[in-house]
């Protein structure tokens, strides 16, 4: 039996371990950020579902005060928008999982990188880990607003039992000016998920070019081997 030489075991294509770890930790940290967004979608979830049971339980004042219903429809629906806008936000993130699952298949299957083409990955794996970090942070201040959104309106819905038009009116433009100024913040970290996501494309198609670089040159050299063995 042949056994294979030196100069073949060189060439042979291998996996490169700390770009497997890279790879994976970034699968990660994507998978962390799913959860993280579901979090968001339940809460915003249960805002529409505590507005909705609020407007039950006082219908019979939100038909007196018809400024009150308008109010609380309208958070209604900006609620329901969050919940649309996270739901899409969760499905383009199990999309980007699954493609990062199968780069990272890919990886082990197919080709190793070169001492300059992991330190580009590093370096690129180490701005998306740190935008992912504020991204996270961002939710979670996302959260927090929600939670205290909620928290406004049950407090301002109670004292309107009690005041004049005059208060209730001035009640009202403050929690639309307070409801909107969340809404615009929420839609800050919408903007911030589609920038960290570009980075993500962009990142993966650099590494995707890389690893077709290194094939060719992994080729390159076979060829060359198997001339010089048949010579």
């Amino acid at each position: 039996m042949a056994t294979e030489s030196p100069a073949a075991a060189a060439f042979k294509p291998g996996i490169n371990a700390e770009a497997y770890e890279s790879l994976r930790s970034q699968v990660q940290l994507l998978k962390t950020e799913q959860k993280q967004v579901l979090g968001a979608r339940r809460a915003a979830k249960q805002a529409h579902q505590q507005v909705q049971w609020e407007a039950e339980q006082h219908s019979s004042e939100l038909q007196a005060a018809q400024w009150c219903d308008q109010q609380i429809q309208a958070v209604r629906k900006e609620a329901a928008e969050a919940v649309a806008a996270a739901e899409a936000i969760c499905d383009s993130r199990s999309v980007q999982c699954q493609e990062l699952e199968d780069s990272l298949r890919e990886a082990q299957e197919k080709t190793s990188s070169t001492t300059s083409e992991l330190k580009q990955a590093q370096l690129s794996n180490a701005e998306l880990t740190g935008s992912v970090k504020i991204l996270q942070e961002e939710l979670a201040a996302a959260k927090s607003a929600n939670m205290q959104l909620q928290t406004v309106l049950a407090d301002k819905q109670q004292s309107w039992r009690g005041q004049s038009l005059s208060m209730r009116a001035e009640h009202k433009k403050q929690v639309a000016e307070y409801s909107q100024r969340k809404l615009q913040e929420m839609n800050a970290v919408h903007v911030r998920f589609r920038e960290v996501l570009q980075k993500k494309e962009n990142a993966h198609a650099v590494l995707r070019t890389q690893l077709q670089d290194a094939q060719g040159q992994i080729q390159h050299f076979q060829s060359l081997f198997e001339q010089q063995r048949c010579v």
